[in-house]
């Protein structure tokens, strides 16, 4: 399952990546969708990206 998520700030697009079968997030990235101004970067660019390789639940 994915979900998108739009900025206010700065033009970004947040995307989340879940498993379907147990809710646990498996990825997110952050794409800069217009010209961010004065950083320098060009649009759609991925500036960030994380990737769980595991994860524990502790009672």
């Amino acid at each position: 399952m994915t979900v998108r998520l739009t900025g206010d700030d700065l033009p970004v697009k947040q995307t989340l990546v879940f498993d379907k079968a147990t809710g646990t997030l498996l990825a997110t990235e952050e794409q800069i969708l217009d010209d961010p101004g004065k950083l320098n970067v060009k649009p759609y660019s991925v500036h960030q990206y994380t990737t769980f390789l595991k994860s524990e639940r502790h009672a």
